[in-house]
């Protein structure tokens, strides 16, 4: 019978001179303090000393989860966690424990069976210790019959290698790839011992969900020593645009993981504008509904999905804020979003600064915004004369024009563009250099609602 393929290669490699990593293991114990119940309403929350919360999806009851983080030497790299035994075994019944719901939409029914239904999730970080994550799922449970298994002792194999080889370096060569572009990872390994066979692979996973969606082909370096360089390509074509990870692992000849190191980069840039914003009443009544219209465009090449925000401020600070899901916008499609405050609740006389814009992406678009009142805003006119000015000459300024539709004008204030100012409805001054100055008129009627108008005056010798 001829031997297994992976047994040949084996083999070569040793009669080659080419070290492989042995397998080593680490015993590792948990001691589990026993968990608390607190009666909240209805529903029983139930707490383990020193541990968490565990993240339930929707539909699954919300359980205690014990953390335990067991550090090792820098060049140890994890192959497996193995829970070997576990005991110190409790029951209990007729707990209600919450169940997890989404925070929008309706609810979800409560999924069946026993959760968590592993006992144990680990993870790994490199660093300038090897850190391993354990987390334990200690207490389980029964929506149905509402029983619960607790156990306090729990006995860990670590399985490791000690890895003399390292990923010192991958990146990719822009953090944001045209969709249908070729993305390069660029990866430096440097082997501080012995010679070595390594693979060299590469995962691709969406950021959005955490699921691998490619996988990279591999290279191998039949005999590894001191330092090498390589890339990997992934083509996009065909791939929807968004955030990724690439993650790139480097193995032995045996299959032994003995380095990996992950780059994100976005497919696609994601950008947008809002074109228009607009309220209407202006002005309101309290108790109006006043209607928002923002448009907005997709800009990128990448599509988008998020968040209409309309934010209504008061002297700097959201006294509320209107919120809607933006569904997914094509590259260089437009859509329409429509919002209602409520204003029962707003203040006559005030001056609202209502703020539309998107949110996608972890980034948002420009802002519009629109002033809002139950007073209508005076308007600010004024002329001046003459209209050609020499420097020491008298300039006389007339706002009598300014409006305002229901009430009156409560005062003026003028700016001349040189430092001058003054008061009132009309006002004279002088420049004494020439030059071209910009004179500024704030007209606020009697609900303390101010326009404002400009105009530039040359100044001649």
């Amino acid at each position: 019978m001829d031997a297994p393929r992976s047994v040949v290669i084996a083999c070569l490699f040793l009669l080659a001179g080419v070290a492989r990593a042995e397998v080593r293991s680490a015993a590792a114990t948990v001691k589990v303090a026993d968990y608390k119940v607190t009666r909240t309403g209805d529903v029983d929350v139930v707490a383990i000393p020193g541990g968490v919360t565990l993240g339930a999806p929707d539909g699954r009851p919300e359980v205690p989860c014990f953390l335990k983080r067991l550090s090792y030497p820098p060049n140890y790299r994890v192959q497996d966690v193995v829970l070997k035994a576990k005991s110190g075994t409790k029951t209990d019944s007729g707990f209600r424990l919450p169940i997890a719901q989404p925070e929008e939409g309706p609810a979800v029914p409560v999924i069946p069976g026993v959760f968590p239904t592993a006992d144990f999730a680990w993870g790994v970080r490199y660093g300038e210790s090897t850190l391993v994550t354990l987390s334990v799922y200690a207490f389980r449970y029964d929506p149905k019959t509402r029983r619960s298994t607790f156990h306090s002792d729990f006995e860990f194999e670590v399985r490791y290698v000690e890895s003399s080889v390292r990923l010192v370096e991958a990146e990719v060569d822009t953090p944001v790839f045209a969709p249908g572009q070729i993305v390069r990872l660029a990866l430096k390994l440097e082997n501080a011992g012995a010679p070595q066979a390594v693979k060299v692979r590469a995962s691709v996973y969406r950021a959005s969900t955490g699921k691998s969606v490619a996988e990279v082909p591999a290279r191998t370096i039949a005999r590894f020593s001191k330092v090498d360089s390589l890339a990997l390509d992934w083509p996009t074509e065909g791939r929807p645009t968004g955030d990724y990870t690439i993650a790139a692992v480097v193995n032995d000849s045996a299959g032994a993981e003995l380095d990996r190191k992950r780059v994100s980069f976005r497919l696609g840039n994601p950008q947008g504008e809002v074109t228009d914003f607009t309220a209407d009443p202006q002005p309101f009544k309290v108790g109006d509904h006043v209607r928002f219209t923002l448009g907005f465009r997709n800009t990128g090449n990448a599509e988008l999905v998020g968040e209409c925000v309309v934010r209504i401020m008061k002297s700097g600070e959201v006294v509320d804020e209107l919120r809607h899901k933006l569904n997914a916008l094509a590259p260089g499609g437009t859509t329409i979003s429509r919002d209602t405050w409520r204003t029962s609740r707003a203040e006559r006389s005030v001056i609202y600064m209502a703020v539309g814009f998107v949110e996608y992406s972890g980034t948002a678009s420009n802002a519009r915004s629109v002033m809002l009142s139950t007073n209508a805003m005076p308007s600010a006119v004024f002329t001046l004369t003459p209209d050609t000015v020499k420097v020491g000459q008298e300039v006389r300024f007339d706002a009598s024009a300014s409006t305002d539709t229901d009430g009156s004008i409560a005062g003026y204030r003028w700016e001349f563009g040189d430092g001058g100012e003054a008061e009132g409805g009309d006002a004279t001054h002088a420049y004494h250099e020439p030059g071209d100055y910009v004179i500024r008129l704030s007209a606020e009627d009697n609900e303390k609602g101010i326009a404002e108008a400009t105009k530039t005056v040359t100044v001649s010798e």
